[in-house]
């Protein structure tokens, strides 16, 4: 729950006392990013992910697999109701705001009726932390070959402060794609495929240095797109954790989801381009 306290008073002076008004909130999920951490990914796991098993086939859904990208956006509080007393104060309580494994942010917005008779409105936005500390996670290659691996971990608090002596540890999920292309109604062809998952358990861990940074090895012998995700506590035990995917290359064709249409991913080799530089 969040505790609110609110204030309205006249351009003149003193409080505009016995006011209505009227709160409504709105919570989404953020990606967090702090400056001098820019290679390191602090976005939660995916929650939309199977953890063990095959998910089911057919023919791949852009709009499933856009749901784990959005914010989810939720209305939290609905025009919770207020009176302002003798000095323009009122005071109310937003609860049962839902959990979640991830930075948020919610935006509160109060409504009021002017003197001159319209509505007016005031809003401010607040930062949701699942913990007083966050973890950052980056791995040296997107794509390696099955073996050792370098891992590099980063503990910071919520301003973007290094934090040293906490303990992170970093685990893995393995997902495969299994996938057949098949002629279908009309003569087109469509991929008919579907995901296998695997847990991996714990990779390694270790203790934040003066820095805030956490080195380990991770063995990666499975073929296949693996997911790491480390995980960190604060000192009342809530966790925060980061993920990131790299691709380890086995015997045969390197393979991802495909869509039903023929497209290349264009990767650049620079991030930014100065005018006139080639890509």
């Amino acid at each position: 729950e969040l505790p609110l306290a609110l204030q309205l008073t006249h351009l003149s002076g003193g409080g505009v006392a016995n006011a209505a008004t009227a709160t409504s909130a709105l919570r989404r999920a953020r990606g967090p990013h702090f400056a001098g951490y820019e290679d390191y990914r602090f976005e939660p796991p995916d929650e939309h992910a199977p953890t063990s098993g095959i998910e089911g086939g057919g023919d791949f859904d852009e709009d499933s697999e856009g749901a784990a990208h959005d914010d989810g956006a939720r209305l939290v509080a609905d025009r919770i109701s207020a009176t302002t007393d003798a000095n323009g104060a009122a005071h109310l309580v937003l609860k049962e705001l839902p959990a979640s494994d991830g930075p948020a942010e919610l935006t509160v917005e109060t409504s009021f009726d002017d003197p001159n008779g319209e509505r007016a409105t005031v809003s401010r936005r607040f930062e949701l932390w699942p913990s007083a500390l966050v973890v950052g996670l980056r791995a040296r290659s997107w794509a390696a070959t099955p073996g050792q691996m370098r891992l590099s971990a980063i503990v910071l608090d919520t301003a973007g402060k290094p934090v040293a002596g906490r303990e992170v540890v970093v685990r893995g999920l393995r997902t495969r794609w299994l996938a057949s292309r098949q002629r279908v109604v009309g003569g087109f062809y469509a991929y008919e495929q579907k995901r296998e998952t695997k847990e991996l358990g714990e990779l390694c861990r270790g203790r934040s240095d003066a820095q805030g940074v956490v080195l380990c090895d991770a063995n990666l012998a499975e073929a296949g797109e693996v997911q790491l995700i480390a995980r960190v506590q604060d000192d009342g035990g809530r966790a925060a954790q980061a993920a990131t995917s790299v691709w380890i290359t086995g015997q045969g064709d390197f393979w991802f989801a495909q869509d039903n249409d023929d497209r290349i991913d264009i990767v650049p080799e620079q991030r930014e381009l100065a005018p006139g530089a080639t890509a």
